[in-house]
């Protein structure tokens, strides 16, 4: 069922990956076409990350979504195309071959996205500290 999220109409997705034993993973994803402070979040943890020296390759988006990760991941026999937009929730499970109980679950959700002023105040070294360099 699609659901309204932070005022946008939302479309769901459900993916199930088998494996050959017959295990199954299954994604459920909310996704909405743009949501531009989720976009403004992602693009400056990706700055940040970078700047910290984490490799480009490793950085993962805020609200690109677990279907998006696994067809990166995971070489897929079909051509999959990604889930366009913003994840901005999701419940992933996994089950045993013929178990009705998943053996692993985990869900996140977006409930608040708040936006605000940057003060570079906040982020300035005082003149007095020393740098050391190690």
């Amino acid at each position: 069922m699609d659901l309204i999220f932070f005022g946008k109409q939302s479309k769901k997705w459900v993916t199930t990956f088998t494996n050959a034993n017959g295990n199954q993973l299954i994604l459920e994803e909310w996704s909405v076409l743009e949501l531009p402070a989720l976009r403004l979040a992602d693009s400056l943890n990706r700055a940040l990350e970078l700047k910290l020296g984490k490799p480009d390759s490793i950085i993962t988006s805020i609200g690109k979504g677990f279907f998006n990760m696994m067809i990166i991941m995971k070489d897929a026999p079909n051509k999959l195309e990604k889930i366009p937009g913003e994840i901005i929730k999701a419940s992933i499970k996994s089950y045993k071959k013929d178990e009705k109980e998943p053996n692993f679950s985990m869900s996140i959700k977006i409930t608040r996205l708040d936006s605000e002023t940057l003060k570079m105040n906040h982020f300035r070294v005082p003149e007095d500290y020393i740098s050391i360099k190690k």
